[in-house]
């Protein structure tokens, strides 16, 4: 076998094998960050939507929320929210990662869909999360349902 196409096969297995390393290393990554997100998603709306504590959301909001929208915009939208009564249950969550860099955590950012039970209907609790210094916070936060809507 020629030396060029010993070189070649040689370089090929080098790349083949990186990229699956790489591969691998974002897979695992990526399913680290989805279960962080979804573990703060969960514990973030059983407390927050069941006090709804404006406080405890500001201290688990990113800064561009917090900073977009001034106290009373912040106080009308959660009134709002505040009709479909308290959380009772998170039946189902999906999400997906977005942004993601194997090797900084901090350009992470996820959407995260919960089916859910309310007091007075079900609906769909959606939240926006970046990581700000290696934690969840919440970038936006939106509950669907046709109760509210009214």
């Amino acid at each position: 076998m020629p030396k060029s196409t010993l070189t070649f096969f040689s370089l090929l297995m080098i790349i083949l094998v990186a990229g699956a390393i790489t591969f691998g290393f974002y897979n695992v990554r990526k399913s680290q960050l989805q279960k962080s997100s979804e573990a703060f998603s969960v514990a973030f709306s059983q407390s927050f939507l069941t006090s709804w504590n404006l406080e405890f959301f500001k201290q688990h909001c990113s800064k561009e929320f917090c900073d977009k929208l001034p106290d009373e915009a912040f106080n009308l939208m959660f009134e709002n929210m505040k009709r479909i009564g308290n959380l009772q249950e998170i039946m189902e969550i999906e999400s997906t990662i977005h942004d993601l860099f194997v090797l900084n955590s901090s350009a992470s950012s996820t959407t995260i869909v919960m089916k859910s039970s309310f007091q007075n209907e079900n609906g769909e609790i959606y939240l926006d999360l970046v990581q700000e210094d290696n934690t969840w916070k919440v970038n936006n936060l939106f509950i669907n349902s046709a109760y509210l809507a009214d």
